[in-house]
């Protein structure tokens, strides 16, 4: 019973931290006219599943439907544009705790969608809190690290419990 309701607290975070990113990308990445192009909860219809179906179908870009599969499993994306006005995406894992696994599913996720589109792609991990090994792996891969603590009630948490 604890595990589940720590996935489900763990869902929740993922959601709110998805959101979360735009305000990164924007304040960190100076990404400008920022889009969620790829939710976790939203696979089947997000603009990145064309993208990478398109991707996959030119033989040209040497690219995949496994590739596809993995950046898809990224708890987000956001698409925006650059300083430069080219456009650039945000890759986002998050996860209450990150640990080094985490920083290098973003990493490696990121650069498939650099190979899939073609355009600069950043990672980004969010959680609460990071690990010292994590740390260092993010900051020796150019990963960035954002700190989220989402605002919880019982009705939006059933991880929570109050007594």
């Amino acid at each position: 019973m604890r595990g589940e309701l720590g996935n489900l607290s763990g869902s929740f975070f993922q959601r709110r931290a998805g959101n979360f990113a735009g305000r990164v990308a924007r304040r960190d990445f100076h990404l400008r006219q920022t889009s969620l192009v790829h939710h976790a909860d939203q696979v089947e219809d997000s603009i990145l599943k064309q993208m990478l179906d398109d991707a996959a179908e030119d033989a040209s870009r040497n690219f995949n439907e496994d590739q596809a599969a993995q950046i898809e499993q990224a708890d987000a994306v956001i698409a925006g544009k650059a300083p430069d006005g080219t456009t650039a995406y945000l890759l986002v894992e998050a996860s209450i705790t990150i640990v080094k696994g985490d920083v290098d599913r973003a990493r490696n996720r990121a650069e498939l969608l650099n190979h899939a589109v073609g355009t600069t792609t950043h990672a980004l991990v969010i959680g609460e809190s990071i690990t010292g090994e994590a740390a260092a792996q993010a900051k020796d891969t150019g990963v960035a690290f954002a700190a989220f603590t989402p605002r919880r009630t019982p009705a939006q948490d059933p991880g929570s419990v109050c007594l």
